[in-house]
């Protein structure tokens, strides 16, 4: 009973947090003058990724047995989270919100932005997966610092975007003013952040300790558990902009973590690990693969994203589950 109540009071936490990070990251992305795709694919997603990044280099500097599976779960697994459950929950928030979004029932997307992040995603997240196949180590690091430049190279890509027409985002919540200082934006910003990773913290050591009574084994918990608990805040983040029609933010805050993940975790799995991947961990990142060409071959026909297409997100995840738990 008592657990039940730290995990609700945890999701409270994450959910006043996501509200104080998404308002302050609008208001950030306003003052820089940075277009909606760039505020959700950089701003939001560096932001919301800090906590689950901390997880694998954890895992590596404590070393011993289990830091293999832990810090390749914990890389590939968000990646797979982010490309499935989040989008569902994404397309399922579109339909349960659509009286609030009519006559925008569909996921609007700045289409070059989109097809930027899911691109850059694939043409990172490929190469890390066929890296365990690579017998010397001095490739798998050479590939690592590639990713890492490849992403600086994305950064300035998407912030080289600029607005044309700058709306104001709703007031900020600290202070209330029309027109907020910069230095209370940041404020409000880091106290989000640090909510959202305290509250996220919480909830991991809940669901550690519920995994623990259902035996279910350390890579089991890697690859599913953990990226359940620490995507929350892009969850919470993403339904929240989806009900103010801010699509662009809230599927680039996921697409833009994606980019992270496979490009800066990623590295460093490469360089400072053996980078042997278990079947979970192929089959985890092969549905998140499938997972994203099916949404650029969308993206790629100029068509709006269905809420229906992210919600097929739920039953690759759905599948992969009851595989785990077989």
């Amino acid at each position: 009973m008592l657990s039940v109540i730290v995990l609700v009071a945890a999701m409270l936490g994450m959910l006043l947090a996501a509200e104080l990070f998404t308002n302050s990251v609008e208001w950030l992305g306003h003052l820089l003058g940075l277009e909606e795709g760039a505020v959700g694919s950089v701003l939001a997603a560096v932001g919301t990724a800090l906590p689950e990044t901390l997880i694998p280099i954890i895992a590596i500097a404590r070393g011993g047995a289990a830091a293999r599976d832990v810090s390749a779960g914990a890389i590939l697994g968000a990646p797979f989270m982010l490309s499935t459950l989040a989008m569902c929950v994404s397309g399922a928030a579109v339909l349960i919100l659509r009286g609030r979004r009519a006559p925008h029932t569909a996921v609007h997307l700045d289409l070059p932005g989109a097809r930027r992040d899911v691109t850059w995603f694939l043409c990172s997240f490929v190469p890390l997966i066929l890296a365990s196949l690579l017998p010397w180590r001095p490739a798998r690091i050479a590939l690592a610092v590639l990713l890492l430049a490849g992403y600086a190279l994305y950064v300035r890509v998407a912030l080289a975007r600029t607005l044309e027409e700058h709306v104001p985002p709703p007031a900020l919540h600290f202070g209330r003013r029309v027109a907020p200082r910069l230095w209370l934006v940041l404020l409000q910003l880091l106290l989000a952040l640090g909510l959202l990773t305290g509250a996220a913290e919480v909830f991991v050591t809940e669901v550690q300790a519920v995994a623990a009574l259902a035996h279910i084994g350390l890579l089991a918990l890697a690859l599913l558990l953990v990226p359940l608990a620490t995507e929350l805040p892009e969850k919470f983040n993403s339904v929240s902009w989806l009900a103010r029609r801010k699509d662009g933010l809230a599927i680039g805050n996921l697409t833009g973590a994606m980019v992270f993940q496979s490009a800066i975790p990623g590295a460093i799995g490469l360089a400072f690990t053996d980078w042997q991947l278990s079947s979970y961990s192929w089959l985890s990142s092969g549905i998140a693969v499938f997972s994203m060409v099916a949404l650029w071959l969308v993206l790629r026909s100029g068509r709006p994203v269905s809420a229906w297409l992210l919600l097929g997100g739920g039953l690759l995840y759905g599948l992969y589950v009851a595989d785990v738990l077989h």
